[in-house]
């Protein structure tokens, strides 16, 4: 990696992109989990991106501050395992598939009655 392999070395490039690239769709959490990281590369990039151009990256909260840390947003329904596995099983199963590991929307049933 040009920018270094620990996100203290590449981080503040990494947010600098959403100075006018895109819009980062992120919760910096602060509990006892996550601060660490928040206070030690999250915080010193995105003062240091201020400084280096004058405008604050572009984030905007996944979800309200007040729901960020709930333990559900470490789970998937159990539905979805299954339609993963068979996925990975087609892409598997077809080595001249020119899109190997892609699910494309046609290729899951429950994906399009989810529609």
């Amino acid at each position: 990696m040009a920018h270094g392999k620990k996100a203290k070395e590449y981080y503040k490039y990494f947010l600098s992109l959403f100075i006018c690239h895109g819009i980062l769709f992120e919760n910096f959490i602060t509990n006892e989990e996550e601060e660490r990281f928040s206070k030690s590369v999250v915080f010193p990039a995105f003062r240091q991106v201020v400084a280096d151009f004058g405008l604050k990256p572009l984030i905007v909260p996944l979800v309200p501050h007040s729901q960020a840390s709930d333990i559900y947003w470490r789970c998937y329904p159990a539905a979805l395992e299954g339609e993963v596995l068979k996925c990975l099983s087609k892409a598997k199963d077809s080595s001249e598939h020119r899109h190997a590991g892609r699910c494309d929307e046609k290729d899951s049933g429950h994906y399009e009655s989810q529609k």
